[in-house]
């Protein structure tokens, strides 16, 4: 019987810990989205595995922030115009500097929802942490992920770019 108790006791202090949930003191989603976001690289992924549209790089990233306040607001800042070169098709996209924004709300599944002022309609986008600093937001190869990348990008209906796009990436680090 002592021989027993030991080994209950272990399996007991096991069972204890295993129980508890290491994301007790996680700070919520909610939480850590809030303040401003600093663009490190954005991707649109095209058709071709492994083949992809670099849309920011360490050359104009610093120009791309975006901004969460503790309320359901968000801020989208473009310093300057953005000019991005698309090889593949010879052309240029051209995204004016300025700022947009509107609401915004953590839904299921790990998606965020935009409503832009004065926009009709939401798009909702997924979006993962990197540790504390290091958000990502992604869109998919659908029907709605093209249409928000060609919005995104200002293409207009018939651009080649359009044929162009499965899916995108945009990567942030905190900057406050």
């Amino acid at each position: 019987m002592t021989r027993l108790f030991p080994i209950t006791l272990l399996l007991f202090a096991i069972a204890l810990f295993a129980g508890c949930d290491s994301n007790d003191d996680e700070t919520p989603d909610s939480e850590r989205i809030v303040g401003t976001w600093q663009a490190s690289e954005a991707r649109v992924n095209t058709p071709v595995p492994g083949v992809h549209i670099t849309v920011l790089d360490a050359s104009n990233a610093d120009q791309v922030r975006l901004e969460f306040d503790e309320g359901d607001r968000y801020r989208l800042v473009v310093e300057g115009t953005l000019e991005i070169e698309v090889p593949q098709v010879g052309e240029t996209i051209t995204i004016p500097g300025g700022s947009q924004s509107g609401t915004y709300a953590l839904v299921e599944n790990g998606r965020i929802r935009f409503t832009t002022d004065g926009v009709t309609g939401a798009i909702a986008i997924t979006y993962s942490f990197r540790g504390d600093n290091e958000l990502n937001l992604s869109v998919e190869n659908t029907e709605e992920g093209r249409q928000v990348i060609a919005l995104i990008l200002g293409l207009e209906a018939g651009s080649p770019v359009l044929d162009l796009i499965a899916g995108g990436t945009l990567s942030l680090r905190r900057s406050s």
